[in-house]
């Protein structure tokens, strides 16, 4: 699920870090790929399959069109809020 939190530890070997990204859905699905630059701003784009094997980090997603652009406010929580939710997570 890519709404899941994730991430990795910095790689700081100097050697390529090889990534795997699995995704599942109808043959007929329109594919989006949403953007958030600035923490304010998410833009959405239509995608197509072969677009989406070329998307770097940071970049815009090219092969993708921009299809709408709409507000949005991250919200910040304390370490203390967090971990009180992870522990109702794992009930």
């Amino acid at each position: 699920n890519h709404g899941v939190i994730h991430g990795s530890w910095p790689n700081l070997s100097g050697k390529p870090r090889v990534a795997l990204v699995l995704g599942i859905c109808p043959i007929d699905a329109q594919l989006l790929h949403y953007v958030c630059r600035d923490g304010e701003i998410v833009e959405v784009y239509k995608m197509q399959k072969d677009s989406l094997y070329t998307l770097r980090k940071g970049g815009n997603p090219h092969g993708g069109e921009l299809m709408k652009t709409h507000p949005f406010k991250f919200s910040l929580f304390s370490e203390n809020e967090f971990k009180v939710w992870l522990n109702h997570q794992e009930k």
